[in-house]
């Protein structure tokens, strides 16, 4: 199990390299408990190449949130291609919000594709929508978040296209 002070190591990362809001809250009255649901809950949204602290997968390994290493190699997939890896586009350290109703970014990328009509430049499109996301969620400055989350939609709207899905 666990110690307290893990979860809170775990709970301070979290809110460190995730940019939760809101945060985990790490008040010394929260309980252990508290501590690993609200860890749980923000596990919803790691990612495999999300990288903590040794003591930090320990815990996630101990909730069950991640497997051990010698676990998840056996699982593998079969290698990518080189071509295959050249189009993956990998998004920064930093991930966006979990949405609850919340202004995402994916949205800012909606909303600077509508204002940009249809001539679209993908790095304007990020640096717009990276401003939207600061001004109306209130969030992290990250232009290679924006970036990325403009890439996937312009990926998603090219893929609409070639199947010649009506909206």
């Amino acid at each position: 199990m666990a110690t307290k002070a893990q979860l809170f190591q775990t709970a301070k990362e979290f809110n460190e390299l995730m940019q939760l809001d809101p945060p985990i809250k790490t008040g010394l009255k929260r309980t252990v408990s508290q501590l690993e649901d609200n860890i749980k809950e923000a596990a919803q949204e790691l990612r495999d190449d999300d990288e903590f602290s040794d003591e930090v997968e320990g815990v996630l390994i101990e909730l069950g949130i991640r497997e051990k290493a010698e676990e998840q190699a056996s699982g593998e997939d079969e290698p990518q291609t080189e071509e295959e890896e050249e189009k993956e586009v990998k998004p920064s350290s930093k991930p966006a919000q979990k949405s609850n109703g919340r202004y995402t970014r994916i949205m800012s990328v909606c909303d600077a594709l509508s204002e940009s009509g249809l001539d679209v430049d993908p790095g304007n499109c990020a640096t717009e929508a990276n401003k939207l996301y600061v001004k109306k969620a209130e969030g992290a400055d990250n232009e290679a978040e924006s970036l990325w989350a403009t890439k996937t939609v312009l990926q998603v709207i090219a893929g609409l296209q070639k199947f010649k899905v009506k909206i």
